[in-house]
């Protein structure tokens, strides 16, 4: 409860400190946090519960990441979400850069409403969790994500056609507060029931491994993600990038599982085949 309230509260401090402060002195006190994070981090103590004796010796790193490699490989369906997330993360730069371009450079929000904004896309992710924890279980949460990203690509085109429309403020306010609202929701119904149909699925040993492998995968094409959608947002109309990259994202939710032949309403994670091998 205290990181949710803190996720809402971060945007609007992060706000009213930058028009109090002078950018030299946030700069210094964001230093000095840091320093303190690391300080705490050092003195945890790691070693709290002694861990069960064994007479096995410990597996390396590397053979950890093989085994944990190997897990990955021999389901489809983890292969098909790690490349599936891959190709999701890297059209989410749109987001993640168009998001405050938008805000800022086309329609000149203040800081304030910057903030406002911003913790508005947290709200939508807590309380999309809360509707999670009180309702049954999903019993097709590989066909609930892929909903849930075909709502991104939605989200994305509803977006760029309002904003090829002079809105007033106002207005404009309330769509980006609405967009970011929805973001947060679907971001969290996206990956929860994911989450915890793996954590079922997975064996416990190789749990951290796995999950290790597919977070840091899912990743790898980020960056260029932000670093194209940089360079687009400088020289094209933002509404028409919008609406390309939902489309994009639609054109992968509907060809992605043909690909790779997925049975989204299946929830096994090995077939008998793939245990074989």
């Amino acid at each position: 409860m205290l990181s949710a309230f803190i996720m809402i509260l971060s945007p609007l401090l992060g706000v009213m400190f930058v028009n109090l402060i002078p950018l030299y002195s946030f700069v210094l006190i964001e230093i000095g946090l840091e320093i303190i994070a690391v300080l705490a981090i050092y003195w945890i103590n790691f070693q709290f519960i002694d861990a069960a004796s064994t007479d096995e010796p410990p597996e390396g790193i590397l053979l950890m990441f093989k085994k944990g490699l190997s897990f990955v490989g021999k389901s489809k369906k983890l292969i098909f979400t790690l490349f599936f997330s891959m190709m999701i993360n890297f059209l989410f730069g749109a987001i993640n850069v168009g998001i405050p371009f938008v805000q800022i450079n086309v329609l000149h929000f203040p800081t304030h409403i910057y903030g406002i904004t911003e913790a508005i896309l947290s709200i939508g992710m807590i309380l999309a969790g809360l509707v999670l924890s009180i309702r049954k279980a999903i019993k097709h949460p590989l066909l609930s994500t892929w909903w849930m990203i075909n709502m991104f690509g939605l989200l994305f085109i509803l977006l760029g056609v309002f904003l090829s429309f002079q809105l007033d403020r106002f207005y404009a306010i309330l769509l980006i507060s609405s967009f970011n609202f929805l973001i947060g929701a679907v971001i969290t119904w996206t990956n929860v029931p994911l989450t915890i149909w793996m954590t079922k699925e997975i064996p416990i040993q190789l749990q951290g491994r796995t999950f290790h492998l597919l977070n840091t995968g899912g990743q790898l094409l980020a960056p260029l993600g932000i670093l194209l959608f940089s360079v687009l947002f400088d020289f094209y109309a933002s509404f028409i990038i919008f609406i390309i990259a939902g489309i994009c994202i639609l054109l992968i939710t509907i060809i992605y599982p043909a690909i790779f032949k997925i049975d989204l309403r299946d929830t096994t994670l090995l077939t008998e085949k793939e245990k074989a091998r």
